[in-house]
């Protein structure tokens, strides 16, 4: 079965590489790149999915903070001072025992202090719906797997970049579309899981004629139960950010290669959940000038209401 769960990565991470290729033959990341979408059950679930009429919600902070501005894999400190603070509202239904239905909304809040000047952006990013499928699940329940489609759409305007810079924009105004692929190798005398999960997001050009370009996201992460209240997932995080377009043009400062260590751990009971986490950098290359990462931290609250109907005794 194993076998089968690396002939399935290699398969997958190949067939979402050529369809970006398709999309946007310049590769690099976008200059919104806080842009990147939140990774919810990652942090307070061993499951792919939600149990049939189980509402799971979720609520996720996170901190990040950088004084670093990066050209390619170099960088010079104290240039900037850049800070963001990113809140997450997500739910989860279980409309049967192989289809989820999924729902987030974001807001955000920015500061950049730059060549003596300071700037500050804050409001609801975006919001998105989308649906899981489960498509391959062995008896035991120790292979899963499962594809997810959705769209998301802005909840603020966009605002012009000579007076507004992009990075301190809670929203990129854009219409998008994500794919997402999850699979899941349990080992359970050792209570350990091996997953991989996937997941393309596409904008479309918004009202002001900036592009964000395509996000290709790859983790791969170890989960190791301790106990019945406690355990711990190891995260290594890959991120690729196409570049972006403003007025049918490149913009230089985007486009951006990013490795990420990823390390949390989860306290849970029957129905609640809370999960500290932390993000290293190991690798970072930006194309142009762009801001990198110092660190991210941050934790997710999880809560599932049980809707199906008791049986009466």
């Amino acid at each position: 079965m194993f076998k089968n769960f690396v002939i399935f990565s290699f398969s997958l991470i190949v067939l979402l590489s050529f369809s970006i290729v398709r999309l946007n033959s310049q590769c690099g990341c976008s200059s919104g790149q806080q842009f990147s979408p939140p990774l919810h059950w990652l942090g307070t679930s061993e499951t792919a999915l939600s149990e049939r009429k189980r509402l799971r919600i979720e609520f996720l902070y996170r901190f990040f903070s950088s004084n670093r501005l990066y050209n390619a894999d170099s960088y010079k400190s104290g240039l900037v001072d850049f800070k963001s603070h990113f809140l997450n509202l997500f739910a989860s239904y279980g409309l049967d025992a192989y289809t989820s239905f999924d729902f987030d909304i974001s807001y955000s809040v920015r500061s950049l202090y730059q060549y003596g000047f300071r700037s500050k952006g804050y409001g609801f990013s975006s919001a998105s719906l989308g649906l899981r499928r489960n498509i391959y699940e062995t008896e035991t329940s120790d292979f899963i797997s499962n594809l997810g489609l959705g769209f998301r759409f802005p909840l603020m305007k966009f605002q012009d970049i000579e007076n507004h810079p992009v990075v301190i924009q809670p929203s990129d105004g854009s219409f998008g579309l994500y794919a997402m692929a999850f699979a899941q190798k349990s080992f359970p005398q050792a209570n350990l899981n091996l997953l991989l999960f996937v997941r393309f997001d596409y904008q479309f050009e918004n009202s002001l004629n900036y592009f964000f370009g395509p996000n290709l996201l790859t983790s791969f992460l170890l989960s190791k139960r301790f106990s019945d209240n406690f355990y711990s997932i190891v995260e290594l995080r890959n991120q690729i950010h196409f570049k972006d377009k403003f007025n049918d043009s490149t913009y230089t400062n985007s486009g951006a290669k990013v490795l990420e260590l990823v390390p949390r751990i989860t306290f849970l009971t029957d129905e609640f959940s809370v999960s500290p986490f932390f993000e290293l950098p190991i690798y970072q290359f930006y194309e142009g000038e762009q801001i990198g990462k110092n660190f991210a931290l941050g934790i997710n609250f999880n809560y599932i209401l049980n809707f199906a109907r008791r049986k009466i005794e």
